[in-house]
C-alpha cells in the first residue's frame, strides 16, 4: 500500500531541487551545467511522483468501491430487519407455519422465500386448503381440504 505521506516527502524533494537549481543559475557565473542536471533529477521524481500519484488514485477508487458494497449490504440488512419487524412466524393450519403481518392483514407470506432469499411472497391460492407461491413453487396447508 502506498502512503500519503511519501508523496508529500517527494514533493519536499522536488521543491529543493527546484531552488537548488535556481541558486546555481544566479550570480555573475551561473552554473548552467549543475542547474540542468538538478533539473533532470527534478524530472525524475516528478515520474515518480506522477506513479505514486496514480497508485493512490487506484487504492482510493477501490476503498470507495468497497464502502459503496459495505453501505449497500447494510441497506440491504436493514431493509430485512424492518421487514422481519413486521411479520411473525405462525402455526395457521396443523404444523404449518408461515409468516403473517403482525397488524392482523390476511396474507400470508411464503417461509422459504421469506427467510432464504428475504423476499415478500403473498401467497396465492387457498380455496382448496392449499396455498402456491407463485416463486418457488412451494405449497402450504393452511386450511382443512375442501372435497
Amino acid at each position: 500500500m502506498v502512503d500519503p505521506a511519501t508523496g508529500i516527502a517527494g514533493v519536499k524533494v522536488i521543491m529543493d531541487l527546484l531552488k537548488l537549481a535556481t541558486e546555481k543559475l544566479k550570480g555573475p557565473k551561473p552554473d548552467v551545467p549543475g542547474a540542468l542536471t538538478l533539473i533532470g533529477q527534478t524530472q525524475q521524481h516528478l515520474d515518480q511522483l506522477r506513479s505514486h500519484n496514480f497508485e493512490l488514485e487506484r487504492q482510493l477508487l477501490k476503498a470507495e468501491r468497497e464502502n459503496f458494497e459495505l453501505q449497500k449490504s447494510q441497506q440491504q440488512n436493514d431493509a430485512w430487519e424492518r421487514a422481519q419487524a413486521l411479520y411473525e412466524l405462525k402455526v395457521v393450519y396443523g404444523k404449518t407455519r408461515l409468516y403473517v403481518p403482525k397488524d392482523g392483514a390476511d396474507r400470508q407470506l411464503c417461509p422459504k422465500c421469506f427467510e432464504s432469499d428475504h423476499k415478500e411472497i403473498t401467497l396465492q391460492g387457498g380455496i382448496s386448503g392449499f396455498a402456491t407461491c407463485p416463486v418457488c413453487k412451494g405449497s402450504y396447508q393452511v386450511r382443512q381440504r375442501t372435497q
